[in-house]
């Protein structure tokens, strides 16, 4: 069996590392959200760091009056897109240290053309 190329298998993982993450922060943590806990959204937010940044500034409404439902799914909305799009040319780019290192090696069976 062989694995899809990175770009198509990291923006993949990303999303629906995404959506079940956010399915289970509003099923279950919503309300009962607790900074000392290491949670879901916690690790999508480090693996998204210059994404989830954006979209940190987005939900706390840096420069706005007011904070409402419509902007933190907005937000939500911005994180998911862009960090998918971000995961995408990350795929790119695992993709070309692998040819990279499997040249040097003499060996060039990881990828699929």
């Amino acid at each position: 069996m062989r694995i899809p190329r990175a770009r198509i298998t990291a923006p993949a993982v990303h999303a629906c590392l995404f959506v079940v993450a956010y399915t289970y922060w509003l099923l279950f943590e919503k309300s009962a959200h607790d900074n000392s806990r290491l949670d879901l959204m916690a690790i999508v937010w480090v693996a998204d760091l210059p994404i989830s940044v954006l979209a940190s500034f987005l939900t706390l409404g840096i420069g706005l009056s007011v904070v409402g439902r419509a902007q933190i799914a907005f937000a939500f909305t911005v994180w998911f897109v862009l960090g998918t799009i971000w995961w995408y040319f990350l795929g790119i780019s695992i993709e070309a240290w692998i040819r990279r290192f499997s040249k040097k090696a003499g060996t060039v069976r990881g990828l699929n053309s």
